[in-house]
This record gives C-alpha cells, structure tokens and sequence, in this order.
C-alpha cells in the first residue's frame, strides 16, 4: 500500500479490509491453521448476542446539597441548580446527572 492514495475514508477502509483478511487468512510457521481458522474453531461458537440494554456502570448514592449549591461525592465536588440548595440529591458518577429526591432530573 505504499505509493497509494485514498481519496476518500470508504476508500481506504476498504483497503484496510482487504490488508486484513490476507493478515487473517496467512497460516501460522509453527501451528495448523490460520487466525481466520482459529476464530472459526475457537471463538465464533462461544460467541454470544450482545445484550439489548446497554451496560450501565454507574453508582448511585445519595448527598446532602451545601449551600453553595455543591455535593460532594468521591472526594469531588459537582455544582447543582439553586433550587437544590440546602436540600438531598440523588446523584450518579458516570452519567453526569444529578436527580433531585422529588424525582426531577437534572443535569450536571
């Protein structure tokens, strides 16, 4: 692929495809087969779907709102809307949103 020019992303993406099925259909010196064989014999037939709600890695926890509009969680500190002030929050780290105990969502 040296002295080649793309002139377009579909263009090189596809040569990059091409770069790596010949990567992926060489055998191996010292063993049977070819990663494409590999995958085919080994990982394929564990694979499974992906699941149809996405991962949340989030944690929840609850904090007092100071009065200076900010909580405090892991050492941090998060600003809050004016109207929180002096009240609790329901709070996650990982989605950025701050949840008012009455349920109303905000956002950080």
């Amino acid at each position: 692929m040296p002295n080649r020019n793309f002139f377009s992303i579909e263009e090189l993406n596809q040569a990059i495809r091409e770069l790596r099925d010949r990567v992926n259909r060489r055998l191996f010196r010292k063993r049977e087969g070819s990663r494409a064989s590999q995958f085919a014999v080994l990982d394929k037939p564990a694979l499974n779907p992906l699941p149809a709600e996405r991962f949340d890695l989030s944690q929840w926890s609850r904090a007092r709102v100071n009065i200076d509009y900010h909580i405090v969680f892991d050492t941090n500190y998060y600003s809050v809307p004016y109207n929180l002030a002096m009240g609790e929050a329901r709070h996650r780290l990982g989605g950025n949103v701050v949840r008012d105990v009455r349920s109303q969502s905000l956002q950080r």
